[in-house]
């Protein structure tokens, strides 16, 4: 499958389907919707990035010293953990990870996404 060619095919079937809902009659305006629709107004253009190694960040402990996570997750989110009680060490979150606590903390919308989707 070429990304490029579906994107192409996409758009012109979501053009198709925007325009289905009106009949511009005013020739004046239906030129410039045609000239806005012609030089890609209503989408962006393709955006491919491929970067197989995350960025490492900081820690949970220091978001939980920032007041950013509660203090239970400082125990919760650690590597190493064993039955017989040790905590095992901090884990360290990758930067996208840290940057969507960060955003959250604003109550904010955003999208996350990540190579894998996990988040991990």
């Amino acid at each position: 499958m070429d990304v490029f060619e579906f994107r192409e095919t996409l758009i012109e079937e979501y053009e198709r389907f925007s325009r289905s809902f009106t009949r511009i009659r005013a020739t004046d305006i239906k030129d410039n919707v045609d000239e806005e629709y012609a030089r890609g107004r209503f989408w962006h253009p393709p955006l491919i990035q491929l970067n197989p190694n995350f960025v490492p960040a900081g820690q949970v402990d220091q978001l939980v010293s920032e007041g950013l996570l509660t203090d239970e997750c400082r125990n919760i989110f650690r590597a190493g953990k064993e039955k017989n009680g040790s905590l095992g060490v901090p884990m360290t979150l990758h930067k996208h990870q840290d940057d969507a606590i960060r955003i959250a903390q604003k109550r904010e919308s955003y999208v996350l996404t990540t190579g894998t989707g996990s988040g991990k």
